[in-house]
């Protein structure tokens, strides 16, 4: 027997997990080839129109951050003007930066490399040589808040950067189910909005706290406003871990998954205040037709078909184990357990399942 063959019946994957890994390797590698051949075939055609309306989702959301800061009640001054200069300074990157991502560009990365359909393993090495050599180069200049590598601009995600103190809403997130420029914009701040307020919060959870309005590791939270922070958060981190999850016995860990559940709880909290804000501009509200639901209603119910999801029982563990996410339905069904707003627009009777008298929210 070959040292080929041993080697290939002892550390053999599947098909499929080649497959896997394979698509992995390739969408990161080849991300500046990739994210321009997919703006443009599938972003160019709306790419002004639908940058503008996110543009001013995301500004809306912004401005009930800022708001949220400043009538909080135990920052204290010093920590209240570190964070307001966090939202102040915040760099916002939307679909594209249409200035680097330019097939002029995407050619000048791969000139001089030998690219070929049956040689994978060179392929890559001289992605990876190309890629060293242009990180070297950036040692001494400034870190880019600016997005201009074509990271992620496929990826069905949004992100915040703390050491960058930017977010990210890529092109891959702008349809649907998260957004259409045709929806209400009820569905529209429902679905990508409260994806955006919960990657805005992630600037004020423990590790986003760490940081100042320039991306540099200075944490900026007084003694009062960190003990204030810490007392809150342990508060969370009983709910969620006392939360037994649906037909099951499984219980989450709620110090794992804390910052998520501070992201996600002040995420909806912000974004449905930017709704309204929103609203109370306009003359004209539409409604779904065959549809007897509130603009109000159609938000909280979008934020909820965000994360509809199944999983086995195996899954369900994993998840529970290593991922610092709450399982899906615990994301919808704690964060409407905690939201009165959702109590008042769906008339949820006070005491009942989804609106207990005791609410928990960090922010």
């Amino acid at each position: 027997m070959t040292m080929d063959t041993k080697m290939g019946n002892k550390y053999a994957v599947s098909s499929d997990e080649r497959a896997e890994d394979c698509y992995y390797i390739f969408t990161e590698d080849f991300k500046h080839a990739l994210g321009w051949m997919f703006v443009q075939k599938y972003f160019m055609k709306n790419q002004r129109a639908a940058v503008k309306e996110v543009t001013t989702i995301t500004n809306y959301i912004i401005n009930a951050v800022r708001k949220l800061l400043q009538d909080n009640k135990w920052l204290g001054e010093t920590s209240k003007r570190k964070s307001l200069e966090k939202i102040q300074q915040l760099v916002k990157i939307i679909g594209f930066n249409a200035k680097t991502m330019t097939a002029q560009n995407v050619n000048e990365f791969f000139q001089g490399m030998r690219i070929t359909a049956n040689n994978f393993f060179r392929n890559i090495i001289q992605i990876k040589s190309k890629s060293l050599k242009l990180s070297l180069t950036e040692l001494r200049e400034k870190p880019n808040r600016k997005g201009d590598d074509g990271d992620g601009i496929f990826s069905v995600n949004a992100w915040y950067d703390s050491e960058m103190n930017s977010i990210t809403i890529p092109a891959g997130i702008l349809r649907n189910p998260f957004f259409n420029i045709r929806s209400p914009m009820s569905l529209n701040f429902g679905g990508l909005g409260t994806i955006l307020g919960h990657e805005l919060m992630h600037a004020f959870d423990n590790d986003g706290t760490l940081y100042n309005a320039q991306g540099e590791y200075s944490p900026w939270l007084t003694t009062s406003a960190k003990a204030s922070f810490e007392r809150l958060s342990k508060e969370l981190i009983n709910q969620y871990s006392h939360f037994k999850i649906p037909g099951t016995s499984l219980h989450i860990n709620g110090q794992l998954t804390l910052d998520e559940n501070i992201a996600d709880n002040g995420g909806i909290h912000v974004a449905y205040n930017a709704f309204l804000k929103w609203k109370s501009s306009q003359n004209v509200h539409y409604m779904l037709p065959g549809l007897p639901l509130s603009s109000d209603q159609l938000f909280f119910l979008t934020f909820a078909q965000n994360w509809c999801a199944h999983f086995s029982t195996i899954a369900l563990r994993n998840q529970l184990r290593h991922d610092p996410h709450a399982p899906d339905m615990a994301r919808v069904l704690l964060t409407l357990r905690n939201s009165k707003e959702f109590a008042a627009a769906y008339r949820c009777q006070s005491g009942s399942y989804m609106n207990p008298a005791r609410k928990y929210q960090v922010w």
